[in-house]
């Protein structure tokens, strides 16, 4: 093995080996994360004859794979995962990249440092790419697997987390909306007591129960 063929071996494990998973605030999206538009890019009339379609569909299999639903991109998207296979018209050099992109319309212009790509943004993110060299399809889609593994360890991840917070802010939102409804509903209550209306009273009882169903042991009211 030439020296030459050992560095561009070097160039595609090095860059595309899988790494540890990482929490990428900018990778988290608004929409549904397990709905993924895609759009590939993938050099025409290349010295291998690696098509378009062939790129798509391996980016496709790794997304289903990982519990992701591809789909095509469309002007209401307000992401996609961009991937880009660069191939040598008459060598056998490639390139390969993968990132997220989002709608500029729906995560405004300037979020999180990000590059204006007409209508879409490229946010600040890892880097997922490879360099090496090769003629074989079978070895650049491996190559390619792994780049994608690499941005999807991120993604689902950021995105698993701010779920999580998103729903530990509702919880707590909505812990609080309880406890004002039936603070309010409690001095209604007194009011009513103290009016001697014994039918408002009966109506905001079963009112403050209901209120508390959900946040505990039922009430005991006198």
């Amino acid at each position: 093995m030439n020296l030459k063929v050992m560095f561009n071996l070097f160039l595609c494990f090095s860059s595309a080996s899988i790494g540890h998973c990482e929490v990428v605030p900018s990778l988290g999206v608004f929409a549904d994360y397990r709905s993924m538009p895609i759009s590939v890019f993938c050099t025409p009339e290349n010295g291998i004859g690696m098509t378009k379609t062939e790129v798509e569909k391996a980016v496709k299999l790794r997304l289903l794979a990982n519990k992701l639903n591809p789909t095509d991109l469309v002007n209401s998207s307000s992401h996609c995962l961009k991937v880009d296979v660069c191939l040598s018209k008459g060598g056998t050099a490639f390139y390969l990249t993968a990132y997220l992109m989002k709608s500029a319309s729906s995560y405004g212009a300037n979020a999180n440092n990000s590059l204006l790509l007409g209508s879409m943004i490229i946010p600040s993110q890892n880097t997922y790419d490879v360099l090496g060299n090769s003629t074989s399809k079978s070895f650049i889609i491996e190559n390619l697997n792994k780049v994608l593994d690499n941005f999807l360890l991120d993604y689902l991840e950021s995105n698993r987390v701010r779920v999580m917070i998103d729903y530990v802010q509702k919880d707590r939102f909505f812990k609080r909306e309880k406890e004002f409804a039936i603070g309010r509903n409690v001095s209604a209550l007194q009011r009513a007591r103290d009016a001697n209306d014994t039918e408002a009273v009966e109506e905001i009882k079963s009112l403050i129960i209901y209120e508390a169903e959900k946040k505990g042991p039922q009430l005991s009211l006198p």
